[in-house]
């Protein structure tokens, strides 16, 4: 239980580090883009431009991650359904054990107990 853990706090910790890389990305991005010597309509368009990539790059990994993301749901269901055949099979087991234990059981008890005699 303990890797799981460990795997979902290696996992945030991976999605905060690429987080904060993107902000700072952005926010480097605005300040360079408004520092930088330029005409107004042309750091407008500048601006306009590099809103535009950005979304579309959101865009498409969102769409990607959706895709991820479905994609481990349905190996996730496939495991379930395999651990609910394994069970079920388990259980089927143990209900056929369980009933030649008890039919041996009784065999054993018939044998042991003598006949009845005519006089009864």
């Amino acid at each position: 239980m303990a890797d799981g853990n460990d795997r979902d706090e290696q996992r945030s910790a991976g999605v905060g580090l690429v987080t904060g890389l993107l902000v700072g990305t952005v926010f480097g991005l605005g300040l360079g883009m408004l520092l930088a010597p330029k005409s107004g309509s042309e750091l407008r368009g500048q601006i306009r431009e590099e809103a535009y990539s950005l979304r579309r790059r959101a865009v498409d990994r969102s769409r990607k991650a959706g895709e991820r993301a479905s994609e481990w749901a349905a190996h996730g269901r496939h495991l379930v359904d395999r651990g609910r055949e394994a069970v079920s099979r388990g259980v089927e087991e143990a209900r056929r054990s369980a009933g030649a234990t008890t039919r041996e059981r009784v065999t054993d008890t018939l044998e042991e107990v003598p006949p009845r005699s005519p006089e009864l």
